[in-house]
Order: C-alpha cells, then structure tokens, then sequence
C-alpha cells in the first residue's frame, strides 16, 4: 500500500479519520465484553449467537489490522493521547449533559408540576457538583494528589 503521494495536509485528514475509526472499533469490542451489565438505566442484552459474535471479533480483528497496516503506510508515528484531557474533556460534557435535566429544559416537552420541578432540579444540581468535584480531583496537568 503506498500512500506517499498524499499532501500532508491528505496524511493529516487520513490519519483523522483513521483514529476515529479506530475509537469506534474500541467501542464496539467494549460492548461486546459488557453483556449481562446492569445498572438503574439500561441492562446491556447478549443477544448475539456465539458464533455470530466470534465472526464479529474476526471482522473487529481484520478491520483493525487493516487500520494499522493504513497507518503505517502514512508514515506517521502514533501520538500520545492524553488522559487528562480526555476525562477533561468528558468531565465537561457530561456536566453540561447535566444541566439538560433542569426543569427550565423539561418544560420545553410540555407542562411540569412543581414537585417533579424541583426534584429535577436538585439532581441536576447534585449532578453538577459531582462533575464539579471530578473536575477539581483532577487537578491540573503535571500536579500530583499523591503528595
């Protein structure tokens, strides 16, 4: 496979699409390791045939050679991806996913009375200080809790 051709500004594109490509593949053989998992939100179902499922890790696994075969026809070393901008990065999304259980948002869907209000409130709220609290447990990059 030659790809020497490319721009670097093609390579740059590529390689884009080559890593995100990649986190999906992770994500899938992460759902296919959760099977039976249950929390108060969801219960993640197996409801693939074992055989089924072993052609998959097959496909996920010839897929994913695929991918390293394309990046190192790039040329490109693989860069570090850092963990704490990852969980910042999450942290803030997931607080601002938060916020779109305040009641202000759920009248959006129709009329609520002020017990249901309020109680959407508070979780939000204590939602928000919980992702407020991971935020601050992380810190900042380079400094230590372990001191």
């Amino acid at each position: 496979m030659s790809l020497a051709t490319l721009s670097e500004a093609q390579r740059r594109s590529v390689f884009a699409s080559l890593r995100i490509l990649e986190e999906r593949l992770d994500a899938m053989e992460a759902w296919l390791r959760v099977a039976g998992k249950r929390t108060e939100g969801c219960w993640w179902v197996n409801d693939l045939e074992p055989g089924r499922q072993q052609h998959l890790h097959t496909s996920l696994e010839a897929t994913r050679s695929l991918l390293d075969e394309t990046f190192r026809a790039l040329g490109h070393p693989p860069e570090p991806i850092s963990v704490f901008q990852r969980l910042q990065a999450s942290i803030g999304l997931n607080w601002e996913d938060s916020l779109e259980l305040r009641a202000q948002r759920i009248r959006n869907y129709g009329p609520l009375d002020d017990e249901a209000a309020n109680a959407l409130d508070r979780i939000s709220e204590t939602l928000s200080d919980h992702f407020h609290r991971m935020r601050q447990d992380l810190g900042n990059p380079g400094t230590s809790h372990d001191a």
